[in-house]
């Protein structure tokens, strides 16, 4: 005599988990299914905007007013997750993963307000850095396991950046 099977009552992963702010405005949602099958999690300021996506390709937040101030890239992340970033920056700035090359650089808007800076792992090179150069404002520059620059690049954009500290750092 064959068994029936039972239906599969403990699924692999539950939908989405959200949570709201005590005014009813919503705070976050956690494990949402993306259409490439894999899950990412979005936060909001209590103001609607978005304060950040976090996924397996890309990460990114924002100030309350809709400033950029991190970004996380992986080398494969697609065009349509790139589209959904809003590339205003804000004054302090961390950019972080292989994915963020010059191209990545050349979509930042308003530079000329940053002075906080983190560029981390990235693989932008010094002419991307060279981006950087209008940066009047910059007070703090980070480094660190950057693969397409060396210390002469950062030394020759801290050149015409007098009013700028760097950290020294590169591994």
């Amino acid at each position: 005599m064959k068994r029936k099977r039972k239906p599969d009552s403990h699924p692999e992963r539950a939908g989405p988990v959200r949570e709201w702010y005590p005014s009813g405005a919503l705070k976050a949602e956690f494990d949402r299914v993306r259409e490439d099958g894999t899950f990412e999690s979005e936060t909001w300021h209590e103001n609607g905007l978005s304060a950040g996506v976090e996924a397996l390709e890309l990460g990114f937040g924002y100030t309350p007013d809709g400033h950029l101030i991190t970004l996380r890239l992986s080398p494969d992340c697609p065009e349509a997750d790139l589209a959904r970033v809003t590339f205003r920056v804000h004054s302090v700035l961390d950019l972080a993963g292989p994915g963020v090359t010059d191209e990545v650089i050349g979509r930042l808007d308003g530079l000329a307000r940053l002075e906080d800076l983190m560029l981390s792992r990235t693989t932008i090179t010094a002419r991307g850095l060279d981006r950087f150069r209008g940066c009047a404002n910059l007070k703090c520059l980070r480094t660190r396991k950057n693969t397409g620059f060396g210390e002469a690049d950062v030394r020759a954009l801290l050149a015409d950046l007098p009013g700028c500290e760097w950290d020294g750092r590169l591994g």
